[in-house]
């Protein structure tokens, strides 16, 4: 499965020991935010899952 783990600003999620649960899947991990919908979504694309690691990432209706 690909994940896309969003708003993790700090880069600490990987050194957590539940991250391994993530082993065998594809992850992105994004530090960084997105300068507008259009980056977002190229961003999400083809994902199976979005995380919403600190809820900055507003999904749209017409994101979704």
């Amino acid at each position: 499965m690909t994940v896309r783990i969003r708003d993790e600003w700090f880069d600490t999620l990987r050194g957590v020991p539940c991250f391994r649960r993530l082993d065998g899947h594809e992850e992105t991990v994004r530090t960084d935010a997105a300068p507008g919908e259009a980056t977002l979504a190229a961003r999400l694309a083809g994902a199976g899952c979005v995380v919403l690691f600190r809820e900055r990432t507003r999904l749209t209706p017409s994101l979704l």
